[in-house]
């Protein structure tokens, strides 16, 4: 993640947790600070797990904040110029938006 997409995402974090919203990072936004070499998990977009009753709300946050916010294929996808990311309402939806083999994960 570059310098600008890890100050943005704390940024959008922080400004929707002082608005009351509850914006839960999953995978690549939170583990890679983990990796022995951070800069050996690559990122592109961030996936974030809301309440679906707060789906509206969200919604709105991300417009305030100057984001483009719509449904797609996969679900909610919000963007600003390279800064995007995709809104689930549950884990299981992640998981079959991004896993292969039709929602079977190998370990």
């Amino acid at each position: 993640m570059g310098v600008k997409q890890a100050y943005e995402f704390e940024r959008i974090t922080k400004t929707a947790l002082e608005q009351d919203l509850c914006l839960v990072a999953l995978k690549g936004s939170i583990i890679k600070s983990i990796y022995p070499i951070p800069e050996i998990r690559t990122m592109g977009d961030f996936d974030i797990l809301i309440k679906p009753e707060a789906a509206k709300r969200i919604k709105e946050f991300f417009m305030r904040e100057g984001y483009k916010f719509e449904n797609d294929a996969v679900g909610y996808v919000f963007y600003k110029g390279l800064f995007h990311g995709k809104v689930f309402n549950t884990i299981g939806e992640e998981f079959r938006i991004n896993t292969p083999c039709n929602g079977i994960v190998v370990f």
